[in-house]
Parts: structure tokens; sequence; C-alpha cells
């Protein structure tokens, strides 16, 4: 539809000015992040998932796919009697710290790290066309990393499998507590900075602090479009 047509220009707007400036750039939604698993950034990740996609194929691949797994909001409420007291109310993805025990499908509803080197049409999930004709793209092991999916329900083509195959089962996963002190520092900041405190300066920072599970090197820049826009 035009909908989908449309969100293409900003994502290939993305690739195309930073191609030359960044390893891998991902396509997230503001629900959404990339979570390492046994590392404590992006860097490392894709050091530790490039070593083991080349036991597979000595090669490199157009993108590199992460499996979708859904934090519901009616999961947290089910487990715990409010919110959690040492973390605001306002952190989200913090907060909600209970997942589906089950992932959905391989290859569905996925992110990824594209390729710049390879991908030449980027959509939201997948490449859509890549130098050689063929659009290769390797699944991380959920051992590794995965898509931490924050909503409100399932997608529409899954509402009617949602209950008994994502909402019945519910595990606890609190890896992103690995950065619960930093992202509460940091966003207290920005948000007093803002005036959203009532106090402190109004003005918008001008520098935005990078993401904490990226890092700023020449091997391991990422940058992601986040609904269109892009983020560093």
């Amino acid at each position: 539809n035009n909908k989908r047509q449309n969100e293409l220009i900003p994502y290939n707007d993305c690739l195309y000015r930073n191609m030359y400036r960044y390893e891998y750039i991902a396509l997230l939604d503001i629900d959404e992040v990339i979570m390492p698993l046994n590392h404590n950034n992006w860097s490392s990740l894709m050091d530790a998932v490039i070593k083991e996609s080349l036991k597979v194929k000595n090669e490199s691949r157009a993108s590199y796919n992460f499996r979708n797994v859904y934090f519901m909001d009616e999961m947290l409420e089910s487990h715990e009697h409010g919110h959690f007291k040492d973390i605001p109310p306002y952190l989200h993805m913090l907060q909600h710290v209970y997942r589906s025990a089950n992932y959905t499908k391989p290859g569905q509803y996925v992110k990824c790290f594209h390729n710049p080197e390879k991908a030449l049409i980027l959509h939201n999930h997948f490449p859509l066309g890549c130098l050689g004709g063929v659009c290769t793209s390797y699944p991380v092991d959920t051992e590794l990393a995965h898509l931490q999916h924050y909503r409100n329900d399932c997608v529409s083509t899954l509402k009617k499998s949602c209950a008994e195959s994502f909402k019945k089962n519910s595990v606890k996963d609190t890896t992103i507590w690995r950065y619960k002190d930093e992202l509460i520092s940091r966003t207290t900041t920005s948000l007093m900075r803002m005036g959203f405190f009532g106090g402190g300066q109004s003005a918008l920072v001008t520098q935005p602090t990078p993401p904490l599970n990226a890092q700023n090197s020449a091997n391991g820049d990422v940058r992601m479009a986040v609904n269109g826009e892009t983020a560093r």
C-alpha cells in the first residue's frame, strides 16, 4: 500500500546518506531495540555475530537478522503489583521486563543490521535489492541477541494466535537493566534540560548523547533509522 511504499523513502535516504560512514545500518521503530545478551554494546556483539556467520559460510551477508520477541504491557501487570519503585514510571522499556517465552517464527517480524557494502535497497525487515542480485541474510542465534518489541498487543496478523502462542507463557528478562543506572541518569538530565520537570533549562539539548549500546569506533559504528528519522 501507499504507506509502506512511502516508508521506503526515509529508509533508503538513511542508507545512502550513511553508507560510506558506517559499517552497519539498522532500521528500528521506537518500540524496538536489538538487545545483546552477552555483550555490552552493538560493536562487540557484531564481532561475535560475524565470527559465527563465517563458520556457516565464509562470506559476508547483506544483513544479519534478529528474532522478534514480545514484551507485552499486560505481562508486567500480571506479575508485579505496580511499577518498580527504583525506576521512573516513564521509562517504559526498563519497567517492562516480562516477555513472551516464545519468539515469533524465524524470519517473521525480524529487524536487521544491514551491510551497506552489499545492500542497495532497504525495507523495514530485510533488504529488497543487493549487489550480486541475491540478498543474503544471516539469522543471529537468540543466545547472542534478539529484537525486544514492546507492544500492547500482537500485530494484527497474529491476533488469533496471540493469547495462546505469546501471552500465555511469559518469563522475566532483565537484560536491559544492565544499562539501568546510566539510562536513568542520562534521561533525567535531558528531561530536566528540556523543562519536563518544571525546572532547569527549557532549551533542547543540541548535542544528544549517543546510544549506550553503540560505539563510535571505526569498526563498530551503527546508525539507525527510527520511524523514518535517523539517529546516532
